[in-house]
């Protein structure tokens, strides 16, 4: 059985992503999925947040992640 998850945790994620561009959400699906958030939500405001100023740019993003709700 996998671990069980602790809702008041905090958790940091970081992924590497190119500004303004859709990726692939099944590269997040591992890490994302077992904390309750939806890849796909999290791609597209990835996506719409690095359009903006990041667009073409290779970032690194920090999800920090409480309460199923991601900063």
């Amino acid at each position: 059985m996998p671990p069980t998850f602790d809702p008041s945790q905090v958790v940091d994620v970081y992924v590497r992503v190119t500004g303004g561009e859709v990726g692939a959400a099944s590269s997040l699906a591992s890490k994302i999925g077992l904390l309750g958030l939806s890849p796909k939500k999290i791609v597209e405001d990835i996506a719409k947040e690095t359009a903006k100023d990041l667009k073409g740019l290779r970032v690194t993003i920090k999800l920090t992640i409480q309460n199923r709700r991601s900063k």
